[in-house]
């Protein structure tokens, strides 16, 4: 009998079936792990409910959880500003807990009516920063600056804060920052080299919402997209000192060659900055006066998938191994 008479045989096709039906339920099974396990990851980072979970009320005062820190606090005294892809989950994650709460957030999409709560949402550029980008930042500056100098500005960071919240130091063209945003995502600088760059042409990033705040107090809740989930990082830091300087950023892009691609405002800056001169300070460093009582904490972070990802996977009788090193490099 031949392979072809037998594969035609009625007992060569029972098994035939029999093992397709078996391979069709193993990987049923598997694949029903596999969405689980990305459910768990995905529920373990959501932004709503990790705000929420560091808001406690008792009547009208609030005590906020920072990780190490602990603040308490009048309600009538804290105002929500913020940025970010997550920024209107984040403020809903706020208003679960203190329903009055006000305040302005920058994202990359608007709810319906341009508000959650008390909150304002304003509409920003990303990627890269543009012109909406810079109104938003202002319109929120100059909201926050209304507001009485005992508030406690409760800030909130998600990924692409870098370009939703942007306001160029004096000197820089607003045109050469969009420029210099399309060139640091073309040379190739990780996201430590764009933000050390990004902080030293900014009056906003690299602790500068400290100073513009001053002498309001500052407190950041910030969900990671960065390795090493540095808070100075996060956002290019705005709410927080900044350890990077001038020189960094000069000799990071040389390294790359990226100088003489640099828009002539930027590099007149940096330049400046590099060799000390009054017209280009340095960014907020930890002992400045501006930086006392600046607090933050991480909140969220690709560790925290991780780690749920495999408690789920455990769960379901998987061995599991963690990867913990950090995927470094040019995307493409």
């Amino acid at each position: 009998m031949t392979t072809a008479e037998s594969a035609g045989s009625p007992s060569a096709i029972a098994t035939t079936t029999t093992a397709e039906s078996r391979r069709s339920r193993v990987d049923l099974a598997g694949r029903r792990d596999l969405e689980a396990i990305v459910r768990a990851a995905i529920a373990a980072v959501d932004p709503r409910r990790l705000v929420s979970e560091r808001i406690d009320r008792r009547g009208d005062l609030v005590r906020l959880d920072l990780g190490d820190d602990a603040l308490r606090l009048r309600t009538g005294n804290l105002w929500i500003a913020g940025a970010g892809k997550a920024a209107v989950a984040m403020a809903r994650g706020v208003l679960d807990v203190l329903p009055e709460a006000r305040g302005v957030v920058v994202a990359p999409r608007r709810p319906r009516g341009g508000r959650v709560g008390g909150i304002e949402v304003l509409r920003g550029n990303h990627p890269v920063p543009g012109q909406a980008s810079f109104e938003a930042t202002a319109s929120l500056l100059r909201r926050l600056r209304r507001r009485p100098p005992d508030d406690v500005i409760l800030l909130l960071l998600s990924g692409g804060a870098s370009a939703l919240l942007a306001r160029p130091s004096p000197g820089i063209d607003r045109a050469d920052k969009r420029r210099l945003g399309k060139i640091l995502l073309r040379c190739g600088a990780d996201i430590a080299l764009a933000n050390a760059v990004r902080k030293h042409v900014s009056a906003i990033k690299g602790g500068g919402l400290l100073r513009l705040a001053a002498p309001r107090r500052v407190l950041t809740l910030a969900l990671s997209d960065v390795p090493g989930d540095r808070l100075d990082t996060i956002g290019s830091g705005p709410g927080v000192p900044d350890p990077t300087s001038y020189e960094e950023a000069w000799t990071g892009l040389q390294a790359l060659g990226a100088l003489d691609a640099l828009p002539g405002s930027v590099r007149r800056r940096l330049r400046s900055g590099l060799l000390g001169r009054a017209n280009a300070p340095e960014t907020v460093k930890p002992d400045a006066p501006e930086a006392a009582g600046s607090l933050g904490s991480v909140i969220g972070s690709n560790a925290l998938a991780l780690r749920a990802a495999a408690s789920e996977a455990r769960r379901r009788g998987y061995r599991v191994r963690l990867r913990r090193r950090l995927l470094r490099g040019e995307a493409a």
